[in-house]
């Protein structure tokens, strides 16, 4: 009778390949705010930076295991659409651009700004609320404002530029079928591998107030997820393929 062998443990991913396993494989991060909103707070005067960062620690397993299960690795993956708007299709040439000659000063994701939470990647965006009033300003002139409150959600990355992410982009092109290109233009992401890091949810608040021009009044409250990515990539959902690397200041 053979001698049965010892199960081999399974390799690890790299951060490039975990990325690679796209949108699907990724963590919501909605649902990651959600199991860590009941403990985010700030740390106590009296209170050990272990004490408090001991306090995640059910939250954060629970998450490292579902990472351990997809990558067997604590890795979290993230998954941020990329705006058809910034791609573009040359059918002469049959090439996607991902990016502009703008990326390299705005970056490829947009980042919106709030008191707390400067720079943050929005991820979803909802309306808890909205009230009509009359407002006037130093001149007596009056104007029916409307008062919008609203809830966003994101991903904070420690250094980066306030107008978007990464802070500098250089531009990816690749040769594509006008059919595959217009299906990529929707299907197109920033996968990003990297890890949760204290104080993990990032809260902030951003106010615009109404002007005669524009008489909307807005605030707006944030929750982000303070991330530091490993590595990030742009792929495309729909032919499965890596497009490039995103490079960033870490």
């Amino acid at each position: 009778m053979a001698t049965p062998t010892a199960a081999q443990p399974q390799r690890g991913l790299s951060c490039e390949e975990a990325a690679a396993l796209g949108p699907a494989k990724a963590m919501k991060v909605d649902d990651l705010l959600a199991s860590l909103r009941p403990l985010a707070r700030k740390k106590g005067e009296f209170e050990t930076t272990a004490e408090y960062e001991g306090k995640f620690t059910p939250a954060l397993e629970k998450i490292a295991a579902k990472a351990r299960a997809t990558t067997d690795q604590d890795r979290v993956i993230l998954a941020f659409p990329i705006r058809p708007s910034s791609m573009s299709y040359d059918a002469d040439k049959g090439q996607i651009t991902i990016g502009s000659t703008v990326s390299r000063y705005i970056g490829l994701l947009p980042s919106k700004w709030a008191l707390g939470a400067e720079g943050y990647i929005p991820t979803s965006s909802k309306r808890v609320g909205s009230s009509t009033y009359v407002g006037s300003n130093a001149f007596g002139v009056k104007k029916n404002v409307i008062k919008v409150a609203t809830m966003d959600t994101g991903v904070f990355i420690p250094g980066k530029a306030l107008s978007g992410w990464p802070s500098e982009f250089s531009a990816i092109t690749k040769a594509m079928a006008p059919r595959e290109a217009m299906v990529a233009k929707n299907s197109m992401y920033v996968m990003m591998a990297g890890r949760l890091q204290p104080p993990f949810v990032v809260t902030g608040e951003a106010y615009q107030g109404a002007t005669i021009s524009l008489p909307i009044e807005s605030a707006t409250k944030v929750e982000a997820l303070k991330f530091t990515p490993e590595c990030a990539i742009v792929y495309d959902a729909g032919s499965k393929q890596v497009m490039g690397s995103v490079p960033f200041k870490r």
